[in-house]
């Protein structure tokens, strides 16, 4: 069994169906300029705008609750570089919507809180046999992971990374 097929078996047991996507009032707020995080090379005006509203849209994932009661469930411990991974199973299914990301990634503040970092993106290798399109323009790269059987894609939201917002890894994540 591959360790995608592992993860869909593991994910599907933990499901919640139906689940309601829209973030409570009293999350934090978003950002007004996300450039200071997600910075400015190399993208477009059109690519920033999408990751601003991703970031709209994940907003309330800040609150690791919230994750898991939409369906998010823990498949990783701390990762280095990128940290624990949460995935909604039922939107592992070939396609990327940008506006619902498969995973998302949180690191522990040493406190005891998880801090929401970045969403990724998972696609498997028997629904697209080339990297699927993402998001507008050339930016984003998308990772054959062999090990998962999947294309990835890291979109760093929520934390800033000098090498860039769609690099698989974050050297500012321990």
């Amino acid at each position: 069994m591959t360790r995608f097929a592992l993860l869909i078996a593991l994910g599907t047991v933990a499901l919640l169906a139906g689940c309601d996507y829209s973030a409570p009032t009293d999350t934090l707020a978003v950002a007004e300029a996300p450039e200071a995080l997600i910075g400015t090379g190399g993208l477009s005006a059109t690519t920033l705008t999408e990751l601003q509203q991703v970031r709209q849209k994940t907003r309330g994932f800040h609150d690791i609750n919230f994750a898991q009661d939409h369906g998010y469930v823990q498949v990783t411990d701390h990762v280095p570089n990128m940290g624990m991974h949460f995935v909604r199973f039922a939107w592992v299914d070939g396609t990327f919507d940008r506006q619902h990301p498969e995973a998302l990634l949180y690191v522990d503040d040493g406190a005891g809180h998880l801090e929401f970092v970045a969403v990724e993106y998972i696609v498997p290798f028997e629904a697209s046999a080339s990297a699927p399109r993402g998001f507008t323009g050339t930016a984003d790269v998308w990772h054959a992971d062999e090990e998962l059987g999947s294309w990835t894609l890291h979109a760093w939201i929520w934390k800033g990374n000098p090498d860039g917002v769609f690099a698989p890894f974050n050297s500012l994540v321990p």
